[in-house]
C-alpha cells in the first residue's frame, strides 16, 4: 500500500528539459526561495518524499531525477560522470529561469552539488546529507572489496540476485520502494539483469547503464529509459 507522501509525491506529474544528451526529469512543489534536490545513487527525486510536505510550506522545492534514475532519460554518449551530472543541472536552473536557488543534496548527488556550487554562481546554500567526505572512505567499501575477492563470492552473489525474497528484503531493493509491487513492474526485467554481473576486489566490471564519478564507476541498475 502506497503512504500518504508517496501519493502526494506521485500527484504531481514529471516534467522533461532537453540539456542535450539527456532529458531531466523534475517536479516542482510549493513556493517561496527555490530549493533544487538533488538524489545519490541508486536512488531518484522519489527519496524526498517523507520531508517534502513541510519543506514545500516555505520554498519550491525542485525535485529532480539524475539521467538514468526515475523519469529522465538519456542517450548513447551522455556523460554520467559528477561533472557532467552538474553540467545538465545548471542547464536545467537555465531552463528553470531561476534567478537564485539553494541545495538539497543527498550520498553522491552532493557530490553533484558541490561540483554545482562551483560552476554555477545562482547557487546560494547547500544541505548536504550522509555524503562522501574528501580524503575519507567508509569503512564499508574495503569491506565489500575484500568479500568480493573471496572464492566463490561472485557466484554467491549472483544466485542471491536470482532470488525474489533476497531482492524483495531490505539488503536487496526491499528498501528502495515504498510499494514492493513495482519490483515486478518494469523494474523486473532490469533485477533479472543483474544476475550476468561479474565482481573483482578493485571495481566492478558490469553492463552497466550509468556510471558515477571520475575515477570510480559503479552501476546502476535502474535506467530503463536510457536510449540504446
Amino acid at each position: 500500500m502506497i503512504s500518504p507522501e508517496a501519493r502526494e509525491y506521485l500527484s504531481q506529474p514529471a516534467e522533461l528539459v532537453d540539456t542535450g544528451t539527456a532529458r531531466i526529469a523534475f517536479r516542482r512543489y510549493g513556493s517561496g526561495p527555490a530549493v533544487l534536490f538533488i538524489h545519490g545513487w541508486p536512488f531518484s527525486g522519489f527519496i524526498y518524499r517523507r520531508i517534502l510536505r513541510r519543506m514545500a510550506e516555505r520554498f519550491t522545492c525542485i525535485l529532480v531525477d539524475l539521467p538514468g534514475a526515475g523519469r529522465s532519460e538519456w542517450s548513447v554518449g551522455n556523460d554520467f560522470s559528477f561533472h557532467g551530472h552538474a553540467d545538465h543541472l545548471k542547464k536545467l536552473v537555465d531552463a528553470l529561469e531561476l534567478p537564485e536557488y539553494h541545495l538539497v543534496a543527498h550520498d553522491t548527488g552532493a557530490t553533484v552539488a558541490r561540483r554545482l556550487a562551483v560552476i554555477d554562481g545562482r547557487a546560494r546554500k547547500l544541505a548536504l546529507i550522509d555524503t562522501e567526505i574528501p580524503r575519507h572512505r567508509p569503512p564499508l567499501v574495503p569491506f565489500m572489496q575484500k568479500t568480493l575477492s573471496l572464492p566463490g563470492s561472485a557466484f554467491v552473489l549472483r544466485q542471491l540476485l536470482k532470488s525474489d525474497r533476497y531482492l524483495r528484503s531490505y539488503v536487496g531493493f526491499g528498501g528502495c520502494f515504498e510499494d514492493l509491487a513495482l519490483l515486478e513492474g518494469e523494474f523486473h526485467h532490469e533485477k533479472r539483469s543483474l544476475s550476468r554481473f561479474t565482481f573483482d576486489a578493485n571495481g566492478t566490471p558490469a553492463p552497466v547503464h550509468n556510471l558515477l564519478g571520475d575515477e570510480k564507476a559503479q552501476a546502476d541498475p535502474v535506467g530503463p529509459r536510457g536510449k540504446k
